[in-house]
């Protein structure tokens, strides 16, 4: 086992070694060059730590707070986003449950998916790309919500509308209680 993990280690090096071989010589070379200058009597290379050593830690506490709260905000993402996808499961099981009307399921699942895709295109600042990417989003309701100033929160108020109209209509079972 052991043998094994230094195979590895010395595997890592060796690709390390080749990926970063210009950084490696440079700094080496500076090293080099400043430890000469200090042996052959040139003084004025030589630097105090304290200084150096009060930047280090500043820079690492600095870095250390903004590599946490990076961090904390991906991990409040992934958990928001895995809420969304938990819910679309189980607003896939109601509606199938609830509704036979196979028209109404197709819809209700394209008109989620277009939702999900916005989301997506609208959380990464990329909403002005958005041209008809929603094939599955009827041209007529397309064309109420294209021009709107948040494109997900209308195609979810469509979906509510659509499930307010089968409701009237008694395609969605009275019971449906959504969510």
């Amino acid at each position: 086992m052991v043998v094994h993990l230094a195979k590895g280690v010395t595997k890592n090096l060796v690709i390390n070694i080749m990926i970063f071989r210009k950084e490696l010589l440079y700094f080496s070379g500076v090293s080099g060059l400043v430890y000469s200058l200090f042996q052959l009597g040139f003084k004025w290379v030589d630097l105090p730590i304290l200084p150096i050593a009060m930047l280090g830690t500043a820079l690492s506490i600095l870095l250390g707070f903004r590599n946490g709260s990076a961090y904390d905000r991906w991990w409040e993402a992934r958990k928001i986003w895995g809420g969304i996808i938990n819910m679309s499961r189980t607003l896939a099981v109601q509606i199938e449950t609830y509704s036979d009307d196979q028209n109404l399921i197709k819809n209700t699942y394209y008109r989620h998916f277009a939702y999900i895709h916005a989301l997506r295109l609208n959380l990464r600042g990329q909403m002005s790309e958005v041209e008809n990417h929603y094939p599955n989003i009827s041209t007529r309701e397309w064309n109420g919500i294209e021009n709107s100033a948040n494109i997900p929160t209308q195609i979810l108020r469509n979906q509510s509308l659509a499930f307010k109209q089968a409701t009237k209509d008694g395609i969605i079972n009275s019971d449906f209680k959504l969510f």
